[in-house]
């Protein structure tokens, strides 16, 4: 069951721009989507695709215009918003959004800062998604770590490679990218990953694998709050080694990050589709669920 919220068209007529948000609601979850789109996208859109993404930069009209949108969806549709957090401390987070919005702003830059806002409410079903141009841009333009990693009290290690450019074994710790210590990293990161509750451990599985976005949540929030790169610098130890040495690898598009190998075949499992039903015995079987999302 899917009903969908739309804010119509908020561009006014002297605008460059048109902005939309949708809210889109699944049984009693929330899922906001932001999206900001230019008319002027359209007519570059046969152009290459430059290396670094062109951030587009909003009036505080544009960009309060969304934050109020959002925060009056959020105020009259969320089931849950008060759930966890004292309606006191989400009221000081939207404040603290819309004063920042009051200056110039990017469209990269407002992402970052309403995913902040968002995880304070500490529901894992309301998080924002990239705009279109954001989304095409990550689709076709490698951002993406060429490997899968897990995190162990946020230490990196690798867990499949590309098999191509990447002589990283299983197992290879990560010590730093780009010249920032890994655990800086990730920390920085996490504040913006939204969890249920307070199961905040789960927030190291969410940067390691996140179906609910463009791939892990470290791939969506890294070049968020350090930038689109186009390869990384990587500090790392491999197995068996005690000396750290580095190496350059070239950063991957979504489509191959999708296909890197993971402990799961899909990147987007469905219900249906991943269940697993085996007899060990006459009175024994082992059930293995893979998703419960639809």
């Amino acid at each position: 069951m899917r009903n969908a919220f739309q804010s119509g068209n908020l561009a006014r007529s002297k605008a460059n721009r048109i902005f939309r948000m949708s809210i889109v609601m699944k049984v009693a979850v929330i899922l906001i989507s932001c999206v900001l789109m230019s008319l002027q996208v359209s007519a570059h859109a046969a152009e290459p695709a430059s290396a670094t993404y062109a951030a587009m930069m909003l009036t505080p009209e544009q960009a309060n215009s969304d934050v109020m949108l959002m925060r009056t969806a959020l105020e009259e549709a969320h089931p849950g918003l008060y759930r966890y957090v004292p309606k006191s401390e989400i009221d000081a987070a939207f404040d603290k959004l819309e004063k920042r919005v009051k200056t110039p702003i990017t469209d990269v830059e407002l992402y970052g800062e309403i995913s902040l806002m968002l995880a304070t409410i500490r529901c894992d079903h309301t998080k924002v998604e990239f705009s279109d141009a954001v989304t095409k841009y990550r689709r076709n333009i490698p951002t993406h770590l060429p490997f899968r990693f897990k995190l162990f009290d946020h230490h990196m290690f690798v867990f499949g490679g590309d098999g191509t450019q990447n002589a990283l074994r299983r197992g290879t710790e990560i010590m730093a990218i780009n010249g920032q210590p890994v655990g800086t990293v990730l920390k920085r990161i996490e504040r913006a990953i939204s969890v249920d509750g307070f199961t905040d451990e789960s927030r190291q599985s969410k940067l390691a694998a996140d179906s609910d976005l463009m791939g892990s949540d470290f791939d969506q929030f890294y070049p968020i709050f350090y930038g689109f790169a186009p390869q990384f610098k990587l500090s790392i130890v491999m197995p068996g080694e005690t000396q750290e040495k580095t190496v350059i690898l070239a950063a991957i598009t979504f489509r191959e990050w999708v296909k890197l190998p993971w402990q799961s075949t899909a990147y987007r499992g469905e219900f249906y589709k991943s269940i697993d039903w085996k007899l060990v015995g006459d009175k024994t079987a082992i059930l293995k669920i893979d998703t419960f999302v639809n």
